[in-house]
């Protein structure tokens, strides 16, 4: 498997490609948000990078769902979500990097907790503080990185944790923070803010709020 990028020039326009996908992954259902196609998720879910490039049964869900955000951008007359100056090659190195973060998503459930950052979704789910340390020291290889985060991401299935890659909040830097996190930490050598911000989510602790007495109210 050979989906690591270097510090990739299209970032910022390929985050929100991804972000479209994450939002309605193409096993859900068109026009239907609460149906799936449960063979398209169980193929997601079923890959595994040892076996090589994500496969045709996983690129050609993205390239359909990516057709149809196109066609609605274009109804609305919004600008196109891919950029012009894109070759084959970028688009077809995004389909497969968009094949690899969906194949975690597929893992973990749709109604668990949200949690917002992976390394507080991993203390929800109970990793211990040594497992969490492998996870973000990962091997320079990206098929055994996504292995081992597909560990992690069963176990949030099996906890009920859900971990959202892109929260809800008014500046796109903050929406895409997550999902860029697991973009680096996957596909480039520049691993370190990355895990700074997981180590954050793991070990953060917010401070419980003293309840006042009646004596001292």
């Amino acid at each position: 498997m050979n989906t690591a990028a270097p510090p990739y020039r299209h970032t910022n326009d390929e985050l929100k490609v991804l972000a479209a996908l994450l939002k309605r992954p193409p096993w859900k259902l068109h026009g239907d948000a609460d149906r799936e196609d449960r063979g398209t998720r169980a193929a997601f879910r079923r890959w595994s990078p040892t076996t090589g490039e994500p496969s045709y049964s996983l690129t050609a869900p993205i390239w359909l769902r990516l057709n149809e955000i196109e066609e609605h951008r274009a109804r609305q007359d919004w600008d196109s979500l891919v950029p012009a100056t894109w070759t084959e090659n970028d688009r077809e190195e995004v389909v497969r990097r968009a094949a690899t973060l969906l194949h975690l998503v597929a893992l973990q459930p749709d109604d668990g907790r949200p949690v917002d950052n992976f390394g507080a979704a991993c203390r929800a789910a109970g990793v211990s503080n040594g497992r969490f340390a492998r996870l973000v020291n990962p091997p320079p290889d990206v098929a055994r990185r996504v292995e081992a985060l597909s560990r992690a991401f069963r176990r949030f299935r099996q906890q009920g944790v859900h971990l959202r890659l892109f929260a809800e909040a008014e500046k796109q830097k903050e929406r895409l923070a997550e999902l860029w996190a697991f973009h680096t930490f996957l596909f480039t050598d520049d691993l370190a803010r990355a895990v700074s911000r997981w180590a954050q989510g793991y070990f953060w602790q917010p401070k419980a709020t003293p309840e006042t007495t009646p004596a001292e109210a």
